[in-house]
C-alpha cells in the first residue's frame, strides 16, 4: 500500500472519529436524555475517543509547535493553535468534573 493510499486511510478514521465523538458529545449534553450511568459510561468513552483524536493528529501537533516557536507561522494558524489549546483545557476540566 503506499503512502498516498495510507493517508487517505487515516483522513477518513479520523472523519469517522470525529464524527462519533460528535454524536456521542450531543447525547451526553443532558443526563436525561441516556440516565446517569450511560451518561458516565460515554463520558469516559469520548475521553478514550478524544485521546485517540490527539495521537491521529499528533504529527500537526508537533508540525504547528515548531512553526510557532520558530515564529514562522501565520496569524490563522496561530489562533486556531490557540483555540485548540483553549478547547483542550475545557474538556479537561469538563472530564474532571
Amino acid at each position: 500500500m503506499n503512502q498516498i493510499a495510507r493517508s487517505e486511510i487515516m483522513k477518513r478514521k479520523q472523519i469517522i472519529l470525529d464524527i462519533i465523538m460528535t454524536v456521542i458529545l450531543v447525547l451526553i449534553m443532558k443526563i436525561a436524555n441516556t440516565g446517569t450511568l450511560l451518561h458516565e459510561v460515554l463520558g469516559i468513552g469520548v475521553f478514550l475517543l478524544f485521546l485517540l483524536h490527539k495521537y491521529f493528529n499528533f504529527k500537526w501537533i508537533k508540525v504547528v509547535t515548531k512553526l510557532i516557536v520558530g515564529k514562522k507561522a501565520t496569524n490563522k494558524t496561530k489562533f486556531m493553535y490557540v483555540l485548540d489549546v483553549l478547547l483542550l483545557i475545557v474538556f479537561i476540566a469538563v472530564i474532571i468534573t
